[in-house]
């Protein structure tokens, strides 16, 4: 790029709430945070796509899914939130576990199911 160029570079972040990856499987077979799977368990693929559009838009922040942009701002802004959310929010997370392993069949004790 040029002293005369019209572009800028611009710099930002791409928040998913879960991508399904090794890891991610990995903490849903090993009592890993419920959190994790509060939100929309996206897929790599997904990212990347997010990625590719955020290095066309002038965007800061990239939030997958972007319902996701909204809550963190809410509890950015109201942070005594966050503890009477806790509960509610790791119960989401249980049935959001339940039906990420469900997809990939596999039960809560580890076993295929087939």
């Amino acid at each position: 790029m040029t002293a005369t160029s019209s572009a800028t570079a611009a710099a930002g972040g791409i928040y998913p709430s879960a991508v399904d990856t090794p890891m991610l499987l990995h903490e849903a077979t090993h009592d890993g945070s419920l959190l994790n799977f509060f939100g929309a368990v996206s897929t790599a693929e997904q990212v990347a796509d997010v990625f590719e559009r955020a290095q066309r838009r002038r965007r800061l922040e990239h939030f997958i899914p972007y319902g996701d942009s909204i809550l963190c701002r809410v509890l950015a802004f109201w942070p005594w939130l966050v503890p009477p959310m806790l509960g509610p929010a790791e119960a989401l997370g249980r049935r959001g576990r339940a039906k990420y392993l469900a997809r990939k069949r596999i039960s809560l004790g580890g076993a295929t199911v087939s």
